[in-house]
């Protein structure tokens, strides 16, 4: 079991800058000591702070943030229509062109576009998947809430 440490020393450590949600640091540092992790993941918080629902703020965080993600997938989804659809129209308007310079420069153009259909599912959807998974084992780990005096 991984046990991920989290000093928050007071309340501009858990706290956004601007709001009154958690604070995206926070967020971010406890997905990245969790990416290379297998098993159960457990999370103490050791804090001097009298706030008595961390734990469910650091969840609505990391729930906000799995949302976040879920958008990043639409964007993602949507330019890989996108561009598929428009390597077709490429490649099928350069079936009617007659000069081969034109012609080529169509093809090409065509099928960088399919590439990007590509690269986008290889690279960008592959990252927020691993993100999402990773934030959904963090939402269900156990969080302990240390009280510590300053």
């Amino acid at each position: 079991m991984k046990n991920i440490i989290v000093k928050l020393k007071n309340e501009e450590d858990l706290y956004d800058k601007y709001s009154d949600n958690v604070s995206k640091d926070l967020i971010d540092y406890l997905i990245n000591e969790a990416r290379y992790t297998k098993g159960d993941i457990k999370v103490t918080i050791n804090t001097p702070l009298d706030i008595s629902n961390i734990d469910s703020l650091i969840k609505d965080g990391l729930l906000k943030m799995s949302n976040e993600t879920r958008k990043l997938d639409i964007i993602h989804d949507m330019k890989q229509v996108m561009f598929l659809v428009i390597g077709v129209i490429c490649l099928i308007t350069s079936s009617f062109v007659f000069y081969n310079v034109i012609k080529e420069i169509i093809v090409i153009a065509g099928w960088v576009t399919i590439w990007e259909v590509v690269d986008i599912s290889l690279n960008a959807d592959s990252k927020t998947r691993a993100s999402r998974k990773i934030i959904k084992r963090l939402m269900n780990s156990k969080m302990e809430i240390n009280k510590v005096v300053k």
